[in-house]
């Protein structure tokens, strides 16, 4: 894994987006990858639980305005490490908070030990009506998906993918390139090509399925580029459908 952050790193804050409110219990903010890919944005995601905590899903440490945005959302409880790609500021926001518990998929423990203690897998996550996750079947890199329920009846569902779904409109140069000549979709959302392959596709297909069928899901936050508002069974489905 060469070219990844190896080494713990203090709170630095990048040339990010502005905190997105897309619902009462539910924030996003888009900000450069540390490889400065151009059109290959990180995304953070911040859920509240029913029980007022929070969990970050891919921390982006931020300016002091964008924190107290989340902070005043709730308290920090739980910090998600999707990957081992995805974990240059989870060292500095367990300094800032360090009470979080920090969790990652399985096959990612030893390398997100390598800037920040871990304190479980993804499945350790306390169950909550509010905020759920489920290991996204068929993945070598056990993937978590998450649904945030929303509204004064949860009828409101989104889904918080990772690396497996992406919704990329450009990636100019040589990576563009290499990003298209293994399969990749630009312009629209789709399943990550390279990852795609690393998975038994026929779960992978049979879980996005179900996906496709959560009550209320109205929108899809991928890892990487824009929120994906409306039109998200139809897209699960057509993605399934990918490669049959």
């Amino acid at each position: 894994m060469r070219g990844i952050i190896m080494s713990p790193r203090p709170w630095i804050v990048l040339s990010n987006g502005p905190v997105q409110r897309l619902e009462d219990n539910l924030l996003c903010v888009h900000g450069p990858t540390p490889q400065a890919v151009a059109g290959l944005e990180r995304t953070m995601t911040v859920m509240k639980r029913s029980d007022g905590r929070l969990v970050i899903h891919n921390a982006i440490a931020l300016d002091e305005a964008g924190m107290t945005m989340i902070e005043a959302l709730g308290e920090p409880a739980f910090l998600i490490v999707p990957n081992a790609f995805h974990r240059m500021d989870a060292h500095p926001y367990k300094v800032r908070y360090p009470a979080l518990r920090v969790l990652c998929p399985r096959p990612a423990v030893k390398a997100v030990r390598k800037v920040v203690e871990v304190d479980g897998e993804l499945t350790d996550l306390p169950p909550d009506p509010a905020v759920q996750v489920e290991v996204l079947e068929g993945f070598r890199l056990g993937e978590g998906v998450f649904t945030v329920r929303s509204g004064p009846e949860r009828e409101r569902a989104t889904l918080v993918f990772n690396d497996i779904l992406l919704n990329l409109d450009r990636m100019p140069g040589v990576a563009g390139f290499l990003f298209r000549l293994v399969g990749g979709r630009l312009g629209a959302p789709g399943l990550h090509p390279i990852q795609k392959r690393l998975s038994d596709r026929r779960r992978l297909r049979e879980h996005l399925r179900r996906f496709a069928e959560v009550p209320g899901l109205c929108r899809i936050i991928p890892g990487h580029g824009a929120v994906i508002e409306g039109g998200a069974a139809e897209l699960l489905r057509e993605l399934a459908r990918d490669g049959e």
